[in-house]
């Protein structure tokens, strides 16, 4: 499989993940959604029926009119609520006759069967339909009656009609269902954005690791072909001495002490990229330090003719002084080689608030401005016509960004003015360097 389509099908698993997860945040605010529009449009009505449900309980009376059972409530405080009264059986005994205007011709031998007068023993809250020429809606409570001024009375329901309010709540709910609609074609789209944005990383990192192996393939393919000619050369002339073998001896040693070196460069590199590189941390004065590690390469640039100088502030830091170390050797061995004889090679040392700062700068070439983006990574050679007697692997600055990250700081490089680099390394002064 193709790393184009390894990064495809991850995008496309992306892609299903966020868009599955905006649709179940929808389907779960969209419930509760539901549930709050219900108790605010009810809300109201439903005090309203337990407010009469009281009012029933303490003023419900009936009467025998021409041998007709007649159940009321007096006083009477809400018109809007319609009542329905039952005997044990769950036969209607009375009922408001105003509920007849909802039922066209019906009459009273057809009441029971319908819904609306469908009795319910226990306690509940329920929605209930009318649909005659027109439909009318009434939220409903049935409760259990026990007042001995209406001794044949069981049970009632109350009815409040609520029309209006089912249409204002059916309007918000279909606004919301437009507007979940919307936000479906939204989070697709935004989740196609989404699942760009992070596959970038994995994409960059994918293509990083690819050309950081084959980079390092290339460059452990050539010393190792070097080593085994020079011992097959060795193996061919056996019957010759040391000494007659000794160029391929010396060559092979060589070799062996580069390809070391480049196996030594590529675990930091890698302990870096997987935050286990151990630090030995105390505290030493990185001024001094700086001097120290500077008398070998002043020496140098004596020799070479060039303008060596160390300053700046004491500085008490903590930090890994081998690390430390390390990073300086390949900040001045770059600066050295990048600048020609009369030019100037320095080391500055400061404090910036709680930061320490150290800078090496050079009056050399400098480096191009297509070039800079680039310095840091890792087998990159600005000077391509450079051998790699003279230009190392291209891993130097990248491990020197590593040493730098992996103590929380960082590492800028910029123009020196008039001419020349300047490099930056900022990090904590005293900050303890706690474990990732």
């Amino acid at each position: 499989m193709t790393n184009d389509n390894r990064v495809r099908k991850q995008r496309n698993r992306i892609v299903l993940i966020h868009f599955l997860s905006f649709v179940l945040l929808f389907i779960i605010l969209g419930f509760f959604i539901f549930i709050m529009i219900n108790m605010f449009f009810f809300k109201d009505v439903n005090k309203e029926l337990l407010a009469f449900k009281a009012v029933v309980n303490e003023n419900i009376t009936e009467t025998d009119v021409d041998g007709s059972l007649r159940v009321s409530v007096n006083p009477r405080t809400n018109a809007r609520i319609f009542a329905v009264f039952y005997d044990g059986e769950g036969n209607v005994l009375d009922y408001d006759p105003i509920l007849l205007d909802f039922l066209g011709e019906k009459g009273a031998e057809d009441l029971e069967p319908m819904g609306l007068f469908r009795f319910h023993r226990e306690f509940e809250w329920n929605f209930e339909i009318i649909s005659e020429e027109e439909t009318y809606h009434f939220r409903t409570l049935s409760f259990q009656v026990d007042n001995e001024n209406a001794p044949h009375v069981k049970a009632c329901k109350l009815l409040i009609m609520v029309n209006g309010e089912m249409k204002s709540r059916n309007l918000v709910i279909r606004v919301y269902f437009l507007a979940s609609l919307l936000m479906f074609i939204f989070a697709f789209f935004a989740s196609l954005f989404l699942s760009g944005m992070s596959i970038k990383p994995v994409k960059a990192a994918l293509e990083k690791q690819l050309s950081f192996v084959s980079d390092a393939s290339h460059e452990l393919r050539t010393p190792l072909a070097i080593v085994r000619n020079r011992l097959e050369n060795i193996l061919t002339k056996s019957n010759r001495t040391v000494y007659e073998v000794s160029d391929d001896i010396a060559v092979s040693l060589k070799e062996i002490t580069r390809l070391s070196k480049l196996t030594n460069d590529l675990l930091i590199l890698s302990r870096g990229d997987s935050e286990t590189m151990q630090l030995k941390i105390e505290e030493f004065d990185l001024l001094e330090t700086a001097r120290t590690v500077a008398i070998p390469f002043s020496e140098m640039a004596e020799i070479q003719k060039k303008k060596f100088t160390v300053s700046g502030e004491n500085a008490k830091v903590l930090a890994d002084k081998a690390m430390m170390s390390q990073l300086l050797i390949i900040l001045l061995d770059n600066a050295l080689k990048y600048t020609a004889e009369g030019e100037e090679v320095g080391i500055r040392v400061r404090q910036n608030g709680g930061d320490v700062q150290l800078e090496v700068i050079d009056t050399g070439t400098g480096i191009p401005d297509d070039v800079k983006p680039h310095v840091f990574e890792r087998f990159f050679r600005a000077d391509k016509a450079r051998s790699r007697d003279t230009g190392g692997y291209g891993l130097g600055l990248a491990i020197a960004k590593v040493i730098a990250q992996s103590h929380r700081g960082s590492i800028s490089l910029t123009d020196n003015h008039p001419k020349g680099t300047k490099i930056t390394v900022t990090f904590p002064k005293t900050k303890k360097l706690e474990k990732k």
